[in-house]
């Protein structure tokens, strides 16, 4: 049984579209292939497969890159746009959990909104600024250390409302 590793990693990503930047479908590539020990040349291959259209193009029209730091630089100049801190912020500020969502998709559905920027602190406050939960939870949770704990202590509060 022959196994092709291209193939085989495609199940980790979704193929690249315009609506996500380019510096968070690079980041999340590469954390992937990281986590696979995937060499460099192995990655420039890869990820011509999981993009097309302009940026396809644009990777086709350049001299092969000499490496995969040198291809992202590229994509992050040509393709990368720069989102105002201050709309990512107004955006987030009028997020709010919905009736349907649980705790913890509405906690991914903020991360996605502040993953345009590196915000952490942010993330947390716009976290729990719309959870519109009673005062104790909502000190509970600003009490976390960090984003990965208050995302456990999202996941407690869906188990608690079950």
């Amino acid at each position: 049984m022959r196994f092709d590793l291209c193939e085989d990693l495609q199940t980790f990503f979704q193929k690249y579209n315009l609506e996500m930047p380019i510096q968070t479908f690079i980041r999340k590539f590469e954390s992937t292939c990281d986590s696979f020990d995937i060499t460099e040349k192995k990655k420039i291959l890869f990820i011509t497969k999981l993009v097309d259209g302009a940026v396809k193009t644009y990777i086709e029209s350049q001299s092969i890159p000499k490496s995969f730091y040198e291809l992202k630089n590229n994509l992050i100049r040509e393709f990368g746009t720069q989102f105002n801190p201050a709309e990512i912020h107004f955006q987030l500020s009028k997020t709010e959990k919905t009736s349907k969502e649980t705790h913890i998709e509405y906690f991914y559905r903020i991360k996605e909104i502040a993953s345009r920027i590196n915000m952490e602190e942010a993330e947390k406050y716009y976290i729990i600024k719309g959870l519109k939960e009673n005062r104790a939870i909502e000190i509970q949770l600003q009490n976390c250390s960090n984003i990965e704990e208050l995302k456990e202590k999202m996941k407690l509060l869906d188990i608690q409302e079950k």
